[in-house]
């Protein structure tokens, strides 16, 4: 029976099956589909990781930062001690973008704690000895919407180290399988995690913080 009146012979772009009888011109527009799709994808992310830097860089360079911390007050005791208050400060000043995902932990040296709120996918662990602690980061984009979002702390004392990554790095990653290397430097530690849980189809950041004192680290 001729498929001329069959929809699935005339369906387009991506999710477009190719033909039952494996033509090549089924098979182009499907791929061609898919691919258009996974660089929306590459793209909607890597906006995210440039509005970060953008906004960061135009807070610095304006003078802002400066006269807030150099002058004191609540507002420079917000932003030092509130993940959630910069947190939604990104949120508002990202509304007219793609959104981001946005992680953002404290370090109270006062208090020792690590203070950590965060929207999207942003891991977030610190690691001491053998125990690792997972800071929660909800679901959401920074810039669009979340439908909550909360601040969780954990012990900051040596030997902490804090590890924050994005999801191009894979989360089933095991320290304890590379003896010594939480002794090494920070840098290391990040290019071992790069090298071998990177996904290799989204971005790829990687961020490791030792709490001084940690194995002579100053």
């Amino acid at each position: 029976m001729a498929d001329w009146n069959d929809p699935r012979a005339t369906r387009q772009g991506f999710g477009a099956a190719p033909s039952q009888t494996g033509d090549l011109a089924g098979r182009a527009t499907f791929d061609a589909g898919l691919r258009r799709h996974m660089l929306s994808i590459y793209n909607y992310v890597a906006s995210g990781v440039l509005l970060t830097g953008v906004v960061a860089l135009l807070f610095a360079n304006s003078g802002m930062a400066a006269q807030v911390f150099l002058t004191g007050g609540i507002l420079a005791w917000v932003i030092m001690l509130s993940p959630i208050a910069i947190v939604e400060a990104a949120h508002q000043a990202a509304k007219p973008t793609r959104g981001a995902a946005f992680g953002v932990a404290v370090l109270d040296e006062a208090a020792g704690v690590v203070r950590f709120a965060g929207v999207g996918n942003v891991a977030a662990v610190v690691v001491k000895g053998g125990e690792r602690r997972h800071l929660v980061s909800y679901n959401g984009i920074v810039g669009h919407e979340y439908r909550k979002l909360s601040e969780f702390s954990h012990p900051w004392q040596a030997p902490s180290v804090l590890i924050m990554h994005s999801d191009g790095i894979a989360t089933h990653w095991d320290l304890e399988r590379y003896p010594g290397l939480l002794a090494r430097d920070p840098s290391l530690i990040a290019g071992v995690l790069y090298r071998d849980f990177m996904r290799g189809r989204d971005d790829a950041t990687v961020l490791v913080l030792k709490k001084p004192g940690t194995d002579g680290l100053r």
